[in-house]
């Protein structure tokens, strides 16, 4: 999926210097955005951003994936969670149960992740 920022974005890659007006792109890839040029990860600078130009409400991430980042990560992860009640303003009418379904080209599919407390993911190195 290719990502194109506004022009008034003023995006500017911090390792090659091209900004928008000189043809700076990025392209999403998963977790972060990439220079064109010079294939530096670019840091998304906010929610909007990062979900690119998806139609996507939510975030899911899987509990397995969390549970197999460094423990650092996950303190910091459950920090922010935790300041989420405390900032906003969440009418308990409109919370709900959420149910999550695993599909692979519009089949449904075993959850590959559902074996939280089994398994484990490597770390890249």
């Amino acid at each position: 999926m290719r990502f194109e920022p506004k022009k008034s974005d003023g995006l500017t890659c911090d390792i090659c210097g091209l900004s928008m007006d000189c043809g700076w792109d990025a392209e999403i890839d998963l977790w972060w955005y990439k220079c064109l040029n010079c294939e530096t990860p670019i840091e998304p600078y906010d929610i909007s951003m990062w979900f690119s130009l998806t139609y996507a409400s939510y975030l899911v991430i899987p509990r397995l994936w969390l549970e197999s980042m460094p423990d650092e990560w996950q303190h910091q992860f459950v920090s922010l969670l935790e300041k989420i009640p405390d900032t906003l303003v969440i009418d308990p009418e409109y919370t709900a149960e959420y149910i999550v379904t695993c599909k692979r080209r519009g089949k449904f599919i075993k959850d590959p992740y559902r074996n939280y407390r089994h398994g484990h993911m490597e770390l890249k190195k």
